[in-house]
């Protein structure tokens, strides 16, 4: 019987020991010695990673500073701006309401945003020369030839634009949109609330005709006023109930509850020397007005939180037992919806997601979505090789090349994986 145990743990302790020391998990230490020169030469503050094999994680570290001055580290629990991996979860609180049948595809959007059924699309007139001060364009407005419908703002193919093309940034002055010391899609200083800011937004025009070309822009944002209106519940509070509070995400907010507020990473930028430096632009995360809930760029986060999250998607929308949408829905919403209006060979976008185009070969891995924040989060997820990747930092403008070497890194990790898969099927 004794002589039975110790067989039994010895070869509990060796399977352990084998899948803590996986060639997959050896590949990714690397990782260490791309992110810490970064650090040492203050080309960024702080770093979290985080990369999952089948759940499990392979790859898992917090190193240099939350905030800098003040000699905080960084922590697995930092709480990040995550910026625009924001719009796949107002896009998966979207895709709820449609599988229940409150919300068609092919709704127009005018029918919740009012001014949308208005909408002009301005272009440029050939016939005028650019001013030549500003060099900007004299455009000139024609009628919309089709409806903005609710699928457009899914796959930002609506038309609706951020305010940084130069030849539109009068329209979105005049609206008090986009111009100042913050980024275009910041929102959370707002003293309006989202469905305010899309009716102001349905009084500008397109940059193009829906349903012609993929435009980046505030359609996540407007999509977040939508689901107010279907659901009868404020962003947040939808997003909470539906989403968080049963993924166990409990460090996801729009905005930091002040008790968690020494939690928050600070918010650093390059300057023209490439170094880091504290930005004076912190965001009203947590001392501001919390009205404007911005399903485009507007949620904090934990990498853990949000691995729940993407893991749930991975997992075709199931996490824990408890389903979130069905398999069909995870799988429109993780392949491209946009041919190749996205503009960039062997890439597509879908609801929420950058993709890899199927008909491509490429060392991302077949089929592998993912997206970045602007304040430096980014996620890549390979399903056939079952890994999440996430990182996180906090630098806007970001002037490193840190992000580009890890997914390189990652990339070289994932072929070798999936030629392992390959082989191991065989």
């Amino acid at each position: 019987m004794k002589l039975s145990f110790v067989f039994v743990v010895f070869a509990a302790l060796t399977a352990a020991c084998h899948k803590t020391t996986s060639p997959l998990k050896q590949r990714l230490a690397r990782l260490d010695n791309i992110v810490d020169p970064y650090i040492k030469d203050e080309k960024i503050a702080g770093f979290v990673g985080l990369i999952l094999h089948d759940g499990e994680p392979v790859y898992e570290r917090a190193t240099g500073w939350a905030d800098r001055e003040a000699k905080r580290p960084m922590q697995k629990d930092t709480i990040f701006r995550i910026a625009s991996l924001t719009k796949a979860m107002t896009t998966v609180a979207a895709l709820m309401l449609v599988e229940e049948g409150k919300l068609k595809l092919d709704e127009p959007l005018g029918k919740y945003v009012s001014s949308f059924y208005y909408t002009k699309v301005a272009k440029k007139d050939e016939t005028v020369p650019p001013d030549p001060v500003t060099k900007k364009n004299v455009l000139k407005e024609e009628r919309q030839y089709r409806p903005i419908t609710i699928e457009h703002l899914l796959a930002h193919t609506s038309g609706i634009s951020y305010a940084m093309h130069r030849d539109f940034q009068d329209y979105f002055k005049k609206a008090n949109l986009g111009i100042g010391p913050l980024p275009s899609w910041y929102l959370a200083g707002s003293y309006e609330n989202i469905c305010r800011t899309a009716y102001k937004l349905g009084r500008i025009p397109l940059v193009t005709q829906p349903g012609n070309a993929w435009v980046y822009g505030y359609s996540t944002d407007i999509l977040g006023c939508v689901i107010e209106k279907v659901s009868g519940m404020k962003l947040d509070e939808f997003i909470h109930k539906r989403l968080t509070e049963k993924l166990g995400m409990h460090d996801t907010h729009f905005y930091l509850p002040k008790e968690k507020k020494h939690r928050l990473a600070v918010l650093y930028g390059s300057n023209g020397n490439g170094k880091v430096a504290r930005s004076p632009y912190q965001g009203a995360y947590v001392e501001g007005p919390r009205v404007n809930f911005g399903g485009g760029a507007g949620m904090l986060s934990t990498i853990t939180d949000y691995a729940k999250f993407i893991e749930m998607l991975r997992n075709g929308g199931e996490y824990n037992g408890v389903r979130y949408l069905k398999p069909e829905t995870v799988q429109r919403m993780t392949t491209n919806q946009v041919g190749e209006r996205y503009g960039q060979k062997g890439y597509g976008f879908s609801y929420g997601f950058e993709v890899l185009d199927r008909s491509q070969e490429s060392p991302y891995g077949e089929f592998s979505y993912g997206w970045f924040g602007a304040y430096g989060p980014y996620l890549r997820v390979y399903p056939r090789e079952k890994i999440v990747m996430l990182q996180m930092t906090q630098l806007f403008p970001n002037g490193s090349d840190m992000r580009e070497k890890i997914i390189a890194e990652v990339q070289a990790a994932v072929a070798e994986q999936h030629r392992g898969t390959k082989l191991a099927s065989r």
